[in-house]
């Protein structure tokens, strides 16, 4: 299954970006990332894998890397990555 991302997760992962380019420096934010993409393909390959977030109006799952949580959603031919916030940010409020 292909795994894309919505304009928010776009958003997100560019704002980690810069978060972490000015807390962690380059070679940090490059070995987060890839772990993140690694992630991506865990869920493609299982995309059961994440918890059932029955709070949400959507069908939405959630799975953890690291000081993230990964939201998305399965649909037919593509998972798609709704959102990619800290774990420590309350989310429930307004995050989709």
């Amino acid at each position: 299954m292909k795994v894309e991302l919505s304009a928010e997760a776009d958003g997100d992962i560019r704002a980690l970006i810069r978060q972490g380019l000015d807390r962690f420096g380059p070679s940090q934010v490059e070995a987060y990332l890839d772990g993140l993409e690694d992630v991506f393909g865990l869920i493609a390959a299982f995309p059961a894998i994440g918890t059932e977030r029955g709070e949400f109006a959507l069908a939405y799952r959630s799975y953890p890397y690291k000081a993230h949580m990964i939201f998305y959603r399965v649909e037919a031919d593509r998972v798609l990555i709704v959102r990619i916030r800290h774990a420590r940010e309350d989310w429930q409020e307004g995050a989709f």
